[in-house]
């Protein structure tokens, strides 16, 4: 046998170079995406204008939603610096339905008039936990479909 010919690994040197391919691919998407920090803020955030939405006066939303400048801001830089994203499958049904889940939520949260200061901080806790959830959800999905959207391109 020729040292240059190729062997046919077994099961295990198999599974143990999938497994490192999966790992490879893992840290790929990861170090192109958006950091953890910036979907925690914008989670905060928009749980906190949701909150207090029609029991403070509109000028103090409005300083608020100004916030996002400079989160956008703080994502531009990020990104500029890092690898650019693989696009985003074309049928992303997983993250469609994730995406409507957290508009749907937010509408229902809206629905939740406060009266007391009380009522908002549990209101903003509940926004938190459940568009937190749902922002987790969604980035998994779309780096789980981003992975396999690769694999498929190297095959």
């Amino acid at each position: 046998m020729n040292s240059q010919e190729p062997s046919n690994p077994t099961k295990r040197e198999a599974a143990e170079l999938l497994a490192e391919a999966q790992s490879a691919s893992q840290k790929m998407i990861q170090s192109s995406d958006s950091p953890r920090g910036f979907t925690t803020c914008v989670v905060l955030l928009i749980s906190a204008l949701t909150s207090i939405d029609g029991f403070v006066p509109n000028q103090l939303l409005y300083a608020l939603f100004a916030l996002f400048v400079p989160l956008i801001i703080w994502l531009i830089v990020f990104l500029r610096k890092h690898a650019k994203q693989r696009p985003l499958p074309r049928s992303s049904t997983a993250f469609g339905c994730f995406l409507l889940v957290a508009i749907l939520a937010t509408m229902f949260l809206r629905m939740w008039e406060v009266s007391t200061w009380f009522e908002a901080a549990g209101k903003m806790v509940a926004c938190c936990a459940i568009l937190g959830f749902i922002a987790h959800k969604m980035n998994i999905s779309l780096t789980r479909e981003r992975i396999e959207d690769g694999n498929e391109q190297a095959a």
